[in-house]
């Protein structure tokens, strides 16, 4: 199977004013890249085709085309207008594209220490949240705010995925962690789109897609195997095992099958097993009283400080979320109400 990663087009003046047009192309093929150049003179003319590289390295594939795009303009070949489509030819927008770019470059030049800060303050922060670290800031703002250093909270809110909100929560606490360090880049950010390999970050840009694309058949994989797991009697602490998956996000799968309809009763009783049934019942009536939509609050309520301290709190909030299915699905339905 094959898939073009990248194409632009150049063209040079040829004497009585013709134009000689061509092509570079990336593209992969059972795991092999394959860079080429494709020039036509005309539609009379066949065009002439040269494989630049064929192999296993992507960065020899790179070095290789470099190198022969500077003879080809050597030549004469100009680029006409480059343009960069998302995976697999799909045009993104403009917002998208520079997003896109940002995130690319901050992963082509990371700033490990400072990601390591961000990522201890991250985990130090979401622990007496009761928040899963990720729904602060995933892996990719930290890394872009490690690589371009934001000092100012105008700063921060050019990162993408850092809004107005958690700026305003989180900001001073980040740029004391940024602030520390020195930068050799500057705000705003416009310069990031003039310092991408167009053909790199295309290439880039269709493994992300199809990382995705791996990402969500493993999903629905697991998914499939969750729904069998319910009707055969087995516990979520074994399907966690055999699925390889953090605890969290097989709850998350529970969740959403519920919501779907699905029959998840077994699998969220197995979860509850070392549970009493006054424990649980104490929970429902919490949820009654605050709502089940935040577990935190529901915490402070079960628990003081130092109670929580000497808990397994990541095993408190999985008993919680099961609770919330159990509580969710024994709600009234909702009436629709009259126009």
């Amino acid at each position: 199977m094959s898939s073009v990663i990248f194409m632009s087009s150049l063209e040079r003046q040829e004497p009585g004013g013709k134009q000689l047009r061509a092509f570079i192309q990336i593209e992969e093929r059972n795991g092999v890249w394959i860079g080429s150049w494709r020039e036509a003179e005309g539609s009379e003319h066949s065009p002439n085709t040269y494989v630049w590289y064929q192999g296993d390295r992507f960065d020899e594939l790179m070095a290789s085309l470099r190198k022969q795009l500077q003879e080809r303009r050597r030549e004469g070949f100009v680029p006409l207008i480059q343009t960069v489509n998302g995976p697999s030819g799909a045009v993104i927008s403009d917002k998208a594209r520079k997003t896109q770019m940002m995130i690319y470059y901050a992963e082509c030049h990371p700033n490990e220490a400072v990601y390591e800060q961000l990522r201890k303050w991250r985990r130090e922060q979401s622990a007496p949240e009761g928040r899963s670290p990720f729904i602060l800031a995933s892996n990719r703002v930290l890394h872009m705010i490690a690589a371009y250093l934001p000092h100012t909270k105008e700063e921060l809110l050019q990162i993408p995925g850092f809004g107005e909100q958690k700026t305003g929560r989180y900001g001073e606490e980040i740029m004391q962690i940024t602030r520390q360090h020195n930068r050799n880049t500057a705000f705003p950010l416009d310069w990031v789109l003039g310092r991408i390999d167009v053909m790199a970050f295309s290439v880039w840009m269709e493994q992300e897609q199809e990382k995705r694309a791996k990402r969500d058949l493993e999903r629905e994989e697991g998914k499939r195997k969750l729904l069998e797991a319910s009707t055969e009697g087995r516990t979520l602490e074994e399907l966690r095992v055999e699925l390889s998956i953090p605890k969290r996000e097989l709850l998350q799968w529970v969740e959403e099958l519920d919501r779907d309809g699905y029959e998840m009763d077994a699998l969220v009783e197995s979860g509850l097993e070392s549970m009493t049934a006054e424990e649980q019942q104490l929970v429902m009536d919490l949820f009654r009283q605050k709502g089940e939509r935040y577990l935190k609050p529901i915490v402070q309520l079960l628990f003081d400080e130092k109670e929580q301290k000497q808990l397994d709190m990541d095993l408190v909030y999985e008993k919680l979320r099961l609770l919330r299915i159990k509580y969710r699905k024994n709600l009234p339905p909702v009436k629709p109400q009259a126009s």
